[in-house]
């Protein structure tokens, strides 16, 4: 799997490098669902920066989505945010939102350019879910 993946606290940050195929996204995706705390994990940052997504198609898509569909079925309260540049990426990205968004995710999702600009985001949500 070409992804550092780093727990923190309350969630969990996957970097993705280099040629990524989906199977590698699903791996990351695996081991974030089956995480000993996966419950409790309040946020999870996707960073795409370095990573060459050329491989995968807008159809791969509809798999992840439907992962995180099922998932938020036991993790209801959930920042995602995704980090990408690259135009392909976005498009994916963009169109794995639009899935969730039609299926009534209960997760909040954001596509970010930096990891300092997804976390403010999680911060700005979490004293939203709290106030």
């Amino acid at each position: 799997m070409n992804c550092d993946l780093s727990r923190e606290p309350n969630g969990i940050v996957f970097k993705f490098r280099g040629q990524t195929r989906v199977h590698d996204i699903r791996s990351a995706n695996a081991a974030f669902h089956s995480d000993c705390n996966f419950e409790k994990l309040s946020y999870s940052i996707w960073d795409f920066t370095d990573a060459d997504l050329a491989e995968i198609k807008i159809g791969d898509m509809v798999v992840l989505a439907a992962e995180d569909l099922g998932a938020a079925r036991t993790n209801r309260s959930h920042e995602l945010a995704l980090i990408a540049k690259n135009q392909h990426t976005l498009s994916l990205l963009k169109y794995y939102l639009d899935i969730c968004s039609r299926h009534n995710s209960s997760w909040s999702f954001r596509i970010c350019e930096t990891e300092a600009d997804s976390r403010k985001w999680i911060e700005s949500e979490s004293k939203g879910q709290t106030a």
